[in-house]
């Protein structure tokens, strides 16, 4: 467990981001691709691991995700139901969000995230680190790329012989039923 000197709340999640960044540089520097994801989410390793071979690098600076493309206004409300991501004109001035990608499920390569810790000092940070780290990237000429199989959403029937990553996954018995149901599917051994 990696523990960082700061308040475990939702306005604190950039600190728990360039942490992460730090400690992969410092101590992952071997490893060829980085895989950032939340404790909320289904992942079905297989598919990673044959996304990330299949994947034509080639030196390009990129990262996948699940990219949020509709130009969205920030929320400048306080009592707005969405008052979470609420964000003052002096944090973030400008009038819509650029592209993202949700930062609870990301894949990217070794070289990028280093690219990424150089650069983050040099820029101001906003407590929406996904979209904080998409900022970053257009700065830093990184391209963030959408692949569906990274799943943003709550879905009850996935198919598990596509998908990467799947959003919200809250509880250990949901996450469970998944589990049984990929290992199901693909003929896995029941063991638990």
């Amino acid at each position: 467990m990696i523990q960082g000197s700061f308040r475990d709340k939702y306005r604190n999640n950039i600190y728990k981001t360039l942490m992460a960044y730090n400690w992969v540089v410092s101590n992952c520097s071997d490893s060829k691709f980085v895989f950032f994801v939340d404790d909320d989410y289904f992942v079905t390793i297989p598919n990673l691991l044959k996304f990330s071979r299949d994947k034509k690098w080639d030196g390009r600076d990129v990262t996948f995700g699940h990219k949020q493309c509709n130009p969205k206004n920030p929320v400048r409300s306080k009592s707005s139901r969405h008052r979470k991501w609420y964000i003052s004109e002096e944090e973030y001035q400008p009038p819509i969000l650029p592209p993202f990608l949700s930062g609870g499920s990301v894949l990217t390569h070794i070289n990028v995230v280093r690219k990424f810790r150089i650069a983050f000092p040099y820029m101001k940070t906003i407590f929406l680190d996904d979209v904080y780290v998409s900022l970053v990237a257009q700065k830093i000429g990184i391209t963030i790329l959408h692949d569906k199989r990274f799943v943003n959403a709550e879905v009850r029937r996935m198919d598990f012989n596509f998908i990467i990553s799947c959003h919200n996954y809250n509880s250990t018995d949901y996450l469970d039923k998944a589990w049984l149901k990929f290992k199901k599917i693909n003929k896995l051994p029941c063991k638990q």
